[in-house]
């Protein structure tokens, strides 16, 4: 019998594609189910908190997806950030005459992800 395990994500990330494979789960008895969480579950509140309903109230057990979490943690919120996948930074891509983050006061940048517009503001501040 195999424990089911449910994973909060978003189905747009193409780090979920290690999840479909469920045979490599199984041989270490584990069923994994994604779960896509409502907006209303998820993300920012109005307040600038982040909202992580499904793994608090018992609804999911783990996530892949960094941004709203890693903040909850750090706020206190009663997660604990147990490990990443991910060995590198974030990158930045800008046009050629944008050479240091100075550069980029005043303009618009385009965010991938939560987490990402989070470091980058406080990387600004900074």
């Amino acid at each position: 019998m195999l424990k089911k395990i449910k994973l909060v994500t978003h189905a747009i990330l193409t780090g979920n594609a290690v999840f479909v494979n469920h045979e490599v789960f199984a041989r270490h008895g584990l069923e994994i189910e994604l779960y896509e969480p409502e907006p209303s579950q998820w993300g920012r509140g109005p307040d600038g908190k982040p909202k992580i309903a499904p793994l608090l109230d018992g609804t999911a057990h783990y996530t892949n997806v960094l941004g709203t979490p890693i903040p909850a943690a750090v706020m206190g919120q009663g997660l604990k950030y147990l490990a990443s996948y991910q060995n590198t930074g974030v990158e930045l891509f800008a046009r050629p005459e944008m050479r240091n983050l100075a550069d980029l006061s005043g303009r618009a940048v385009a965010s991938s992800s939560p987490m990402w517009q989070f470091n980058l503001e406080r990387a600004l501040r900074a």
